[in-house]
């Protein structure tokens, strides 16, 4: 039996690695072992459509891309910490999650490769009150600079940029991230904007509060345009003003910024009318 204190803290005292600490200690031992798979046991049946503490009637995905669970955790699931599974990805490794509680639930087993090639959303996650940054300008070196620089300004352990995307139609460019800035932080943009003033193509950077960022998870779905227009179309039966989408570099979500107060009914809408739950093939091992 090994335990996942496996970490040291700056006097070298041993600690663990916080959250997800024990997960990713043994994605480690199965890089190292070689291991057919990985088995993670926690205490939820696996990796849910949605969060089931704001949607009861959420379902168990039986199987998920390594690719997918990425994005899932990225973009607020909590089931699994975002690294965790790195390490069995370097070598392909399977990995299942299961239930200490239910061991007769087969879990969802995540597969090493994307072996479903039909666009589906199979899990809708979210982030209530996220930060936005807009840059407003058209000269694309100065933006790019300045996209640069906020992230550099931003650069703590605590605050990571969740996307950048760009609204063509009025020269803006959007920076996502996982918080509202610091007081500190706010006095150093505002320095920036004001170093960038004196151009004609730059209007300072605005930030905007009170915002959330939901995100669908599925097989390439940021690729499939008709997935794209599924999910905008129900989100405007449902009420929710929202941004353009916005896909991450694994084309697999496809993220929406909209306002907070909305937050729960645009993931309930999307939840009910539009996730997709296969029944599992994978055979569970015993």
């Amino acid at each position: 039996m090994v335990t996942g204190f496996i970490g040291s803290d700056m006097q070298g005292e041993i600690t663990t690695l916080g959250r997800g600490g024990s997960d990713y200690s043994a994605a480690i031992i199965g890089d190292g072992i070689n291991a057919d798979e990985v088995w993670i046991w926690t205490d939820v049946d696996g990796i849910m459509t949605t969060d089931p503490a704001i949607i009861p009637t959420s379902r168990l995905i039986p199987e998920i891309s390594f690719q997918e669970v990425y994005d899932l955790a990225f973009f607020g699931a909590q089931v699994l910490h975002p690294k965790t599974i790195l390490p069995a990805l370097e070598k392909n490794i399977p990995v299942r999650i299961k239930n200490t509680f239910n061991k007769d639930n087969p879990g969802t087993f995540i597969f090493p490769l994307d072996q479903d090639c039909h666009s589906q959303v199979k899990a809708i996650t979210g982030l209530q009150q996220v930060g936005l940054l807009t840059i407003n300008g058209s000269d694309y070196q100065i933006v790019t600079k300045l996209i640069k620089s906020v992230k550099n300004l931003l650069g703590k352990p605590e605050i990571k940029v969740l996307g950048v995307f760009n609204d063509k139609n009025i020269n803006s460019t959007y920076i996502v991230i996982n918080r509202n800035p610091t007081l500190e932080q706010l006095d150093a943009l505002n320095e920036l904007s004001a170093s960038q003033q004196s151009t004609n193509i730059f209007s300072g950077i605005q930030i905007t509060a009170d915002q959330s960022l939901i995100t669908a998870v599925g097989p390439r779905i940021s690729d499939n345009t008709t997935i794209a227009r599924k999910l905008t179309d129900q989100l405007q039966q449902a009420g929710v003003k929202f941004s353009a989408p916005i896909s991450s570099d694994s084309h697999h979500s496809l993220s929406f910024l909209i306002p907070k107060k909305d937050h729960l009914k645009a993931i309930q809408h999307i939840h009910n009318e539009l996730i997709y739950c296969p029944a599992s093939n994978t055979s569970t091992a015993d």
